[in-house]
């Protein structure tokens, strides 16, 4: 089971975190979906940049939040 779920990591984009929590915030979700990204060059480079992105919603500063990168917008 383990191993199926590796698999599909590698194979499939991480669903829309709004499928399972229609009420999560937009920023919320940019971040979740940044971090779960599949493709290294999406994800955040270090943890510090994902701290500064969860601070920046907890401070309610999502505009703050940076965007997932040109050409992977979450859908």
């Amino acid at each position: 089971m383990l191993a199926d779920l590796a698999v599909r990591k590698n194979r499939e984009d991480a669903p829309p975190l709004r499928r399972f929590a229609s009420n999560c915030p937009p920023a919320l979700e940019r971040i979740v979906m940044k971090a779960v990204e599949r493709e290294k060059p999406y994800r955040y480079a270090t943890a510090a940049a994902m701290r500064d992105d969860l601070l920046a919603f907890a401070e309610g500063r999502d505009d703050d939040v940076e965007a997932p990168s040109f050409g992977r917008v979450v859908s």
